[in-house]
């Protein structure tokens, strides 16, 4: 990111999250997961799951925000097409 946009802080503490979680997933070997409680396992895929749904919601969140942005991209395509028609009508009567 440049400094003319950095991150909202949403994103900065979603990323600092993400990086400590992949910092504890990380340091687990295939050893240490094995050694893992079953209630360890099930805390995990809890987890996982959570996080699935979290990117699915953000996904949902930057969707209608994409498609907020083309409805606003067409309303500002059509007062232009409109005020560049009313012009040149102005002009062709007078």
């Amino acid at each position: 990111m440049s400094a003319r946009n950095p991150p909202s802080a949403r994103a900065a503490e979603l990323r600092q999250d993400a990086e400590a979680a992949f910092r504890e997933s990380a340091a687990l070997s295939p050893e240490d997961l094995a050694e893992l409680s079953p209630e360890a396992i099930g805390r995990m895929v809890h987890e996982l799951h959570v996080h699935q749904i979290e990117l699915e919601m953000q996904n949902e969140e930057l969707r209608l925000s994409q498609l907020a942005l083309e409805a606003a991209r067409l309303v500002i395509w059509i007062s232009i097409s409109w005020l560049r028609w009313a012009i040149a009508r102005s002009a062709n009567r007078g």
